[in-house]
């Protein structure tokens, strides 16, 4: 009777312990730590791509104008203020004056004397001419009385003398005339330069453009040179990049690029390369490139204000490749994994360069058509079993 009560009771726990038993081996080799792993997978496939380079910079103006006096003095007026659109030859800001109005009048007196200096130079010049005439006329007339025996000889000697010196008149009246004229030169030129300099009191915009800084108040003294106020002309901004000299390979004037300022995430805007700069950076290792603007926005950004552009590089030979996110590291080696029936194999790989749709060139380990994993859900190595929920195909649609 013992026994058939522990036979009963060992019956009633295995019918319990096996089915959970069965249970629980069931859970764990489909849904545990032994079940198989999802994974999508994706075949190797042999193309060419087009690596794309990434970089920082910030916004500045190719051509910075600086606005300041030729002289010194004290502001009048300041007509124009940072941030301000304003067109070539807008007058930006006066500088006093002080006496040269006074001045520019004293020198035209000069110039008007001057001019009639000359006016009477000449017309001595026309009467020592006329004199001169005169007293070639004499002196040929008494020369002829003389041979006749009607004149003395000192007579004929007088008239000669007199044409001489008749002569020198002439000379002197013509110097006169060319000291009047290089006096008026002289008198005119220091005229124009008040004038000049009168006018270079009045700053007015090179070009047209905006107004980036001011730098004078009313009334502040300024000394010539000195720059007061800073413009440029919107049409002439330009991303200054800086790039890794490593993955620059292909960095060349008239590639297309792709900049997102920090304060205008969403808005993409576009650029050439305009130039490589030839010298790189020593200490950071970066080569550094001009990008010029072809849509520049109507609301300008402000200058210095840092971006990120990528630039598409000319395409590469062809040769394998792969989603960016089929790439693993195991154990230090940078590879795929291999799918192989229901298993895995871990093959390592040299990678190349990336496109903008994340696909990465294979240099070494793969010959093309392999499938590969690109993502799972859990983390696999090779022991682990898979089951492929879904296939790629090469350029990442669904197959």
């Amino acid at each position: 009777m013992m026994l058939k009560r522990i036979d009963k009771k060992l019956m009633g726990i295995v019918a319990v312990v096996v089915p959970l038993l069965i249970v629980f081996v069931v859970v764990v080799f489909r849904s545990g730590p032994m079940a198989p792993v999802d994974v999508t997978v994706t075949n190797v496939d042999i193309r060419s791509i087009r690596p794309v380079l990434n970089g920082i910079g910030v916004i500045d103006a190719r051509f910075v104008h600086a606005v300041g006096p030729t002289a010194p003095g004290r502001v009048a007026e300041v007509l124009a203020d940072a941030g301000d659109r304003v067109r070539q030859g807008d007058v930006l800001c006066e500088i006093d004056p002080v006496d040269l109005d006074e001045r520019i009048v004293a020198q035209q007196s000069l110039v008007n004397e001057a001019e009639r200096a000359i006016s009477i130079a000449r017309a001595s010049l026309k009467e020592a001419q006329a004199r001169h005439d005169f007293a070639i006329v004499q002196e040929e007339r008494y020369g002829g009385l003389l041979k006749a025996g009607a004149a003395s000889a000192e007579t004929a000697e007088q008239k000669k003398q007199e044409a001489v010196s008749a002569q020198a008149s002439v000379h002197i009246a013509a110097a006169s005339i060319q000291a009047a004229k290089d006096r008026y030169d002289a008198l005119t030129a220091e005229y124009r330069a008040l004038v000049r300099q009168r006018r270079h009191l009045r700053l007015t915009a090179p070009v047209s453009g905006l107004v980036t800084l001011r730098k004078a108040e009313k009334g502040n003294s300024v000394v010539a040179g000195q720059t007061i106020m800073e413009m440029i002309d919107p049409q002439q901004l330009w991303f200054e990049a800086r790039f890794d000299q490593y993955q620059a390979t292909g960095l060349q004037s008239g590639l297309e690029a792709r900049i997102r300022l920090r304060s205008r995430p969403d808005d993409l805007m576009h650029g050439i390369v305009f130039r490589v700069e030839p010298i790189a950076d020593q200490v950071t290792e970066e080569l550094q490139a001009k990008i010029a603007f072809t849509d520049i926005p109507e609301q300008l950004p402000p200058l210095g204000e840092l971006g990120e552009v990528s630039i598409s590089l000319q395409a590469l030979p062809e040769k394998p490749v792969i989603p960016s996110a089929a790439i693993r590291r195991v154990n230090g080696k940078t590879g795929v994994w291999i799918v192989n029936g229901s298993r895995l194999q871990f093959r390592e790989i040299k990678t190349g360069r990336t496109d903008s749709k994340g696909s990465t060139q294979v240099l070494e380990g793969l010959e093309g058509g392999e499938t590969i994993v690109e993502y799972s859900i859990a983390n696999i190595d090779g022991k682990r079993r898979i089951t492929i929920k879904k296939q790629l195909s090469a350029g990442g649609g669904g197959a």
